[in-house]
């Protein structure tokens, strides 16, 4: 049967299909007159109605003019089909009825379903797009209100499928993580995972030449269920976030997140940077004081400009003036209220030193071991507070937006009211809820499937 009369016949019984839903609508609508409320509602039921009918005529119209000339994968034999069953499968467009083909190996009896393995329903009735999509949704609602708002658009999904869901395509995005993160730094690729090409995972707008790029990182909290002598426990995660500085603003570009140690969160973040560290004339590193940041930068983002935040910085000012003034004293309430104009000044935290050491000195501290705490931290960061420097060359002082990246990537997803997290289900919501404000779930979607299309290779003749 030639191409053209299957798809003749696909025509006709899709238009038969349609037909019936088609004349409910028109039934509905001549009975509203002037109700258009009714109208709307008729065409949402109607469009729901003719959803599984289009997908079930098209899929099974891409199956029969398809090459279905298969080989077994194991003794290059050719495959017979060997028995059909309907099945319900869940697209991206919503439900419906597969036709799944059975084929069998006559000489080593493998049962195989090609199709299926191409297209990611070999383990379940989700097609690669499908689990996309409730994964997408997934990223900015919880479970169970995602997993009602995919209903409204057909696709029936409990909240334990979204979990499932999220977990497998967030592990599609660590893979291509760690492929970037292995061809970076070659030393630790494990020995068992194949050398390739690494795929770029963000596309980068067009920066213009004289670009300054800005990476910083941070970490939040997250509750757990686990209860700790003092109640629920509480637990560390990290994000890191590259971005551009134009006109005195930080615009996040790609946002990277997890439930990592610091080591992880670095390397993965360097490489990340060094596919792009060409774009901009200027790298600056903006992070608060942590100390396990700074001890990594050096190492892992030579080139890049330290600069501690100007306002975490500031806070440090306000508790120096408390312990050496007093809390309640007018030059302290001074301090603090200026303290952001005093670091910008030329040579601004030289003078904020001498200010307190010569406080030391003349034995005026109100809190001298609070004084001492507050001189070594500014004396420890003096190097990475050259505020008006950094300035006068156009680069950032503050990391708002970091700050705007854990709010983004962690606050509004997962530490809602009453949420509880494991550190693996942080993890995998993390990384793509990450992904998804990047812009960047449908490239790992199509990377996915593209391999899984590949599958079908080992179906075919080799080629001469």
């Amino acid at each position: 049967m030639s191409a053209l009369t299957v798809r003749q016949q696909c025509r006709s019984l899709l238009l038969a299909g349609l037909e019936s839903i088609v004349d409910l609508l028109l039934d509905a609508a001549a009975e509203a007159q002037t109700d258009l409320l009714v109208v709307e509602d008729a065409v949402g039921r109607a469009i729901l109605q003719m959803r599984p009918v289009l997908l079930e005529h098209s899929i099974e119209l891409a199956r029969l003019v398809s090459d279905r000339h298969y080989l077994c994968p194991d003794c290059r034999e050719p495959l017979s089909p060997w028995g059909e069953r309907k099945r319900r499968i869940v697209t991206s467009q919503g439900e419906t009825n597969f036709k799944s083909v059975r084929y069998r190996c006559r000489k080593c009896g493998r049962d195989a379903y090609p199709l299926e393995e191409a297209n990611g329903l070999d383990e379940g009735v989700f097609t690669t797009a499908a689990k996309a999509k409730v994964a997408s949704e997934a990223a900015d609602e919880a479970f169970i209100p995602a997993s009602g708002e995919l209903a409204r658009i057909g696709l029936n999904v409990s909240a334990k499928q979204v979990d499932r869901l999220v977990a497998q395509v967030s592990g599609w995005h660590e893979a291509d993580e760690l492929s970037v993160l292995y061809e970076a730094f070659p030393n630790l690729r494990p020995k068992d995972h194949p050398a390739a090409a690494a795929p770029r995972l963000h596309e980068y707008a067009d920066w213009p030449a004289d670009s300054v790029g800005v990476v910083s990182v941070d970490g939040a909290k997250v509750r757990s269920p686990e209860v700790g002598p003092t109640g629920l426990e509480w637990f560390e995660v990290r994000c890191g976030m590259i971005g551009r500085h134009v006109n005195g603003d930080t615009t996040p570009e790609c946002r990277m997140a997890g439930h990592l140690d610091a080591d992880s969160m670095f390397v993965r973040l360097a490489a990340y940077h060094r596919t792009i560290r060409s774009m901009a004339r200027v790298w600056a590193f903006v992070a608060d004081g942590a100390p396990w940041i700074w001890e990594r930068v050096p190492w892992l983002f030579p080139d890049a400009i330290a600069i501690l935040d100007i306002y975490h910085a500031g806070e440090h000012v306000g508790v120096a003036a408390a312990a050496a003034f007093g809390p309640d004293q007018p030059t302290t309430k001074l301090w603090k209220a200026k303290a952001r104009s005093m670091l910008l000044a030329q040579g601004g935290v030289r003078s904020i030193i001498k200010t307190l050491v010569a406080c030391l000195r003349e034995g005026r501290c109100v809190d001298r071991a609070g004084v001492e705490r507050e001189l070594r931290y500014l004396w420890t960061n003096r190097h990475r507070m050259r505020y008006a420097e950094y300035e006068a060359a156009g680069l950032p002082v503050g990391s708002g937006a970091m700050e705007s990246t854990i709010k983004q990537v962690c606050t509004q997803r997962l530490r809602r009211a009453g949420m509880m997290w494991t550190r693996e289900g942080a993890d995998r919501m993390l990384r793509l809820r990450a992904a998804h404000l990047n812009g960047d779930l449908k490239a790992t979607t199509m990377r996915e499937h593209r391999r899984l299309q590949f599958k079908l290779e080992s179906y075919r003749p080799i080629a001469a």
